[in-house]
């Protein structure tokens, strides 16, 4: 739910709003949350031609941390 609330392009309110209903939220505590609150927070620079559901994987993986839209660790 989380990376299809990014690819529509939600602002990081509507997301926390999406997952409340669904019984989840974004944590500041958990890794990943960070990165995705860290990337949707509107002072990230990032090039507008790649979505940015990529971007987020791509700093993910560097973490080695699950990517969004999988259940596996990166390598």
């Amino acid at each position: 739910m989380l990376a299809i609330a990014i690819s529509l392009g939600l602002e990081i309110d509507e997301i926390q709003h999406l997952l409340k209903k669904a019984g989840y939220a974004l944590s500041a505590s958990l890794p990943n949350d960070a990165v995705v609150c860290w990337f949707l927070s509107g002072d990230r620079k990032v090039d507008g031609t790649v979505p940015v559901l990529f971007h987020i994987n791509e700093v993910l993986d560097e973490l080695k941390l699950p990517l969004l839209m999988t259940r596996l660790k990166s390598s």
